[in-house]
């Protein structure tokens, strides 16, 4: 009995060991294929398609007919475009393709940085027959890029028939949300051919989804038919020569996203060493609420430091609550350097305590004067951000210096903001993390006059240093968020900004 017992046992593990040792490679599949089904650009080579775009939400329907070109080597690194037929059809809008044109090379530069993006423990036997073989296998749930982290609800099957990969099909296994659309159908299929140096290439691809957006009912389907591709060697190969046309032929209007800018300079060299580059020019808006606390030095009236007879400048201080509302347009010059100009108004409410001498005790005798003050200040400023990288990790340094004038009393005050930050990035989230230091330091006094003839000149001294920690978040390709707290002493601050770049 016990000798049953042990055969059995050792059936079982053989059983378990045989299932776990299931690989792609086991039947002349590549180990990264399934990660060319993520991107048709993860094949590396150039290539030109045909796609046919049908979508419908409500009552709206488009159908668009487009060509795909990709460039993997371009002079400005990977490149993708659209070419259309100007004189059969209109597309329904090139803006909206622009974006997808730019979201999808943002997507690439980050795979390429990327492991596998599917689980090779999940790959298993499904059905194997003299006909046909069948895998099947799931991407990572953790890991992808937030722009296709839908992929975690997906199964994929692949299919081989006579010893080759003929394709390989995604369906999701539950209703999930992307891109504030509710996915309840997900279709995919991707049919692969061998060529002459027996790489596994993709021929078709179709995709088609359905659910709801808003409360409305869409579908989206799209079929691909892959024209030709050009190898690493330069040599063109043809899989349709029936669809194949002339894309420079001056009917064929393209939509593009601008890669030969100006700035930054330099930019086309990084982008070619596969870095992607946000857009150079951006605005955002930014509010900034801050307390702080202010001692006093000296009170000068009219060029005469008698005032402190009466009132003592070493026991005075100040406690300040602002609220800051600025716009700031930037540019990157270079890769690594961002110049920006800023400009805001400032509300300010303060409490000033000014103590008084012996001798102003005869005057005030509860020994301190306490003034309201409410305050409005025009600010301008110019700054610049420069930053530096390795992977993930990141240093930046962000240099500021503004001008305020307050409305009221004519107040010019100036001030230089230094910020030295580390950080790490999650490309996946297209999220950074951010901790330093922020070095504020105004001017050592203020002046201003109240008439012609009394003009004041008032010494301060505040704390400079504060602990900094925030987070900057990517919306799509060209919006972003940033969030900001800051801590010091005497100090402390909350910064919120929304910004768009283009």
């Amino acid at each position: 009995m016990n000798r049953w017992m042990l055969l059995s046992l050792l059936m079982l593990s053989v059983a378990a060991w045989s299932s776990e040792q299931v690989r792609l490679s086991d039947y002349g599949i590549p180990d990264d294929l399934p990660d060319n089904v993520v991107s048709s650009m993860e094949q590396g080579l150039a290539y030109t398609m045909i796609l046919n775009v049908d979508a419908s939400e409500g009552d709206e329907h488009i159908h668009d007919v487009v060509y795909v070109v990709f460039e993997p080597n371009s002079e400005y690194g990977i490149d993708l475009y659209l070419k259309y037929d100007k004189t059969r059809t209109e597309i329904s809008s090139e803006k909206r393709y622009r974006q997808l044109l730019n979201e999808a090379m943002k997507l690439q530069h980050r795979l390429i940085t990327l492991g596998n993006r599917y689980d090779p423990n999940s790959v298993k036997l499904i059905e194997q027959t003299e006909q046909h073989t069948k895998l099947g296998y799931r991407y990572e749930s953790y890991g992808l890029p937030q722009d296709i982290a839908f992929m975690r609800h997906l199964d994929a099957v692949a299919t081989i028939e006579q010893g080759q990969l003929k394709r390989i099909e995604l369906s999701n296994r539950q209703a999930f949300d992307h891109s504030f659309r509710r996915i309840n159908d997900y279709r995919q299929s991707v049919e692969f051919f061998k060529n002459k140096s027996n790489q596994y290439i993709m021929s078709r691809r179709s995709l088609s989804f359905s659910g709801t957006h808003f409360s409305k009912p869409f579908k989206v389907s799209l079929e691909g038919e892959f024209i030709s591709y050009r190898l690493a060697n330069g040599q063109e190969v043809v899989l349709r020569p029936e669809l194949s046309v002339d894309l420079n032929d001056q009917r064929f209007e393209t939509v593009r996203v601008k890669l030969d800018r100006t700035f930054p300079i330099w930019g086309k060299e990084v982008r070619k060493r596969g870095y992607d580059l946000p857009m150079p020019f951006g605005v955002m808006f930014t509010y900034r609420r801050q307390s702080n606390f202010l001692d006093f030095t000296s009170f000068t009236i009219n060029g005469s430091r008698a005032f402190e007879a009466i009132f003592d400048p070493e026991g005075s201080n100040g406690n300040i609550d602002t609220d800051a509302f600025t716009l700031r347009a930037d540019m990157f010059v270079l890769p690594f350097l961002n110049v920006y100009g800023v400009v805001g108004k400032i509300k300010a409410k303060a409490d000033l305590v000014i103590d008084t001498t012996k001798l102003g005790e005869i005057l005030i005798p509860q020994g301190k004067l306490v003034i309201p003050l409410e305050l409005n200040n025009t600010m301008a400023g110019l700054g610049a951000v420069s930053a530096v990288g390795y992977k993930n990790y990141f240093a930046s340094l962000n240099v500021t210096y503004a001008i305020s004038v307050t409305e009221e009393a004519g107040t010019n005050t100036t001030t230089w903001v230094m910020q030295p930050m580390v950080g790490y990035q999650f490309p996946d989230y297209r999220a950074r993390v951010l901790l330093g230091a922020e070095y504020q330091d105004l001017s050592s006094s203020i002046s201003g006059s109240l008439s012609s003839d009394f003009n004041y000149d008032i010494g301060i001294k505040s704390e400079k240093w504060a602990g900094v920690v925030g987070v900057h978040k990517e919306i799509g390709s060209q919006f972003e968020t940033v969030l900001m707290y800051s801590k010091g002493q005497h100090r402390d601050a909350i910064t919120w900004g929304f910004g768009y770049r283009f």
